[in-house]
């Protein structure tokens, strides 16, 4: 298998393992931000994997069309709803831009302190859209086999506009900052998700990684080692 790791942390090796299983799959990069670095889903598409990737900054979105010439991007501000006015709020480094207010306010706090390299660029009236409306905007018909979250804040409310009656990823990785294994069941995102049949299965610093509760792992370690 290839050594290659994109992710922040290494998540995209315990997302591979658990979708090895699956040939030419389709997922869904909420939160694309880039083609590479710190993609949850550029070594998918080393093993044949497409699929869409969404982003709400029309220049990451661009770069992510170049780059990826073969699979579509949408540039999109995902939410539960569509048509809720909300401010982009848009910095120097695209992975910390935000529609979620407390964000904002937290990441503003940090670079007035100097701990924040970056700049924040300022705020833009956006309408929201599902992702529901996404998928049917653009015609996509394909089976999610993987959904990645990544949206700063709001992935609660990107989980609520998922059309579920018609998807069922067998593996979701969404960003949960400061998600104590102690008390997740009372998380509400970790709530949601059992709710809809999916179990916890791993947390790697901030990404929590979901399976269905009918999820073979046991079948995942044997395709794995069988490929080492």
């Amino acid at each position: 298998m290839s050594d290659f790791v994109f992710s922040e942390h290494g998540e995209d090796i315990l997302v591979h393992r658990l979708l090895l299983w699956k040939e030419h799959g389709f997922y869904l990069d909420c939160g694309a931000y880039h083609s590479r670095s710190m993609s949850m889903t550029a070594r998918l598409r080393l093993f044949g994997w497409t699929g869409v990737n969404i982003d709400i900054d029309h220049e990451v979105v661009s770069s992510l069309e170049k780059d990826i010439p073969g699979v579509k991007s949408v540039c999109a501000a995902l939410s539960a709803e569509d048509g809720s006015e909300v401010y982009f709020y848009k910095y120097g480094d695209p992975v910390l831009n935000t529609i979620y207010p407390a964000q904002h306010e937290h990441l503003q706090k940090i670079e007035k302190n100097k701990e924040l390299f970056t700049s924040y660029k300022g705020k833009e009236l956006i309408k929201t859209t599902s992702l529901r409306t996404v998928l049917e905007a653009h015609s996509i018909e394909n089976n999610v086999d993987f959904l990645n979250l990544d949206v700063e804040g709001v992935e609660l409310d990107v989980l609520e506009g998922f059309p579920w009656e018609k998807q069922c990823p067998s593996v979701i990785a969404i960003e949960i900052h400061r998600l104590s294994l102690n008390e997740c069941a009372a998380n509400p995102i970790v709530k949601f998700m059992a709710k809809r049949g999916y179990v916890l299965q791993s947390y790697v610093f901030h990404t929590a990684v979901f399976c269905r509760e009918d999820f073979d792992v046991e079948q995942c370690h044997r395709v794995a080692a069988k490929r080492i």
